[in-house]
């Protein structure tokens, strides 16, 4: 009767407990420990984490000495991390990759090879490199840290040149990353990924993905905090501003024209037609003030003389470097040289805790 509770004249099975799971991805059979989060088992290596880990080694000497459960002679550590980001993380750990060969000047013939699990020049799995670069952070594994936010500083850069240079599929793309990335940011201290991230949160068409959260692939919605929010509805404004009143002023406003205008009617008649279309592209879409495939030059050079379309040319080029500089400030942020500061602090500081 131990298992059944007795409900009027029926009897009702009482729930089993439920057991920990192995981990298929990362169980190694020498392991020498195990660490379990959210019911999910992982058998791995004390030595490689404690040598990588100060966290790891205080916490395993903390272990040695409260007498911890045991799973096949191995303690048990129990953690608080999600059981998805913990097998990203181990398995960076773990799986290095190796390549064997023979060198014959000046090849080395590749003879066999095995990947990493963690490749910052080939992983493309943002869930896999968000999950390293929050462990590795949490754990202070300064290596992976590095790796990862490097990846992401790649797609959400400090300089204007860098963005000019970012490939957008380099990690999968989905509607949300941009959210994610904010968050992730917030989390592990990288803030200077943020400017980036908020310019393109702010210039999603849908403002509803701002105000109500983005969808993600597995059906989750990513929601700002409200203090995000607000900065990028914020710095949404401040774009559309620029974009009429500074990016834009060489046809909605005056701008100096060096070795003067050549044809002043025919010019003024083709700037008040671009600002039209502008204006309508500008309706149906948002400020994406540094994109650089968003205005059709070889058509405006066509319409207007040679010295208007090279000053036009030139402001825009000045005006798109000097909006870049001030981008973090449309979002209530720290200049871009404060913030580099703080990446390289946040970089360069190890955790109080170390092997002795």
């Amino acid at each position: 009767m131990e298992c059944t509770q007795l409900i009027g004249s029926s009897f009702r099975v009482a729930p089993q407990p439920r057991l920990p799971i192995r981990s298929e991805q990362v169980w190694f059979g020498d392991g020498t420990i195990v660490l379990e989060t959210e019911m999910v088992q992982f058998k791995v290596y004390q030595g490689t984490l404690a040598a990588n880990s100060p966290i790891f080694h205080a916490m395993f000497s903390a272990c040695q000495e409260d007498g911890s459960d045991m799973i096949e002679n191995c303690p048990v550590i129990h953690l608080h991390d999600t059981a998805v980001d913990l097998m990203h993380f181990l398995q960076a750990m773990h799986i290095l990759g190796y390549a064997i060969g023979s060198f014959t000047r000046p090849h080395f013939d590749i003879l066999a090879s095995s990947p990493s699990y963690y490749d910052c020049k080939t992983t493309d799995d943002f869930n896999k490199i968000a999950g390293i670069l929050r462990l590795s952070t949490k754990y202070d594994v300064e290596h992976l840290r590095r790796r990862t936010f490097e990846q992401l500083a790649f797609l959400y850069p400090t300089t204007l040149e860098q963005w000019d240079q970012r490939v957008e599929d380099a990690i999968k793309v989905f509607e949300a990353r941009p959210f994610v990335v904010v968050k992730l940011a917030r989390e592990t201290g990288h803030l200077s990924l943020l400017p980036a991230a908020m310019y393109l949160c702010a210039t999603r068409a849908d403002i509803n993905h701002v105000l109500d959260g983005a969808p993600c692939p597995d059906g989750y919605t990513i929601e700002l905090d409200w203090e995000d929010k607000r900065a990028c509805l914020h710095g949404r404004e401040t774009l559309a501003s620029a974009v009429r009143t500074r990016l834009f002023k060489f046809i909605t406003g005056t701008i100096e024209i060096h070795g003067h205008c050549t044809s002043a009617p025919h010019c003024e008649i083709a700037k008040y037609r671009t600002v039209r279309r502008l204006e309508v592209a500008l309706s149906h879409t948002t400020p994406a003030v540094f994109s650089t495939a968003r205005f059709t030059w070889p058509n405006y050079r066509q319409d207007v003389c040679k010295n208007c379309a090279a000053s036009a040319e030139a402001h825009f080029d000045s005006e798109r470097v000097r909006l870049w500089e001030e981008l973090p400030s449309f979002f209530g942020l720290p200049s871009w040289e404060d913030l580099r500061k703080a990446d390289d602090l946040v970089l360069t500081t190890r955790s109080d805790i170390s092997p002795k």
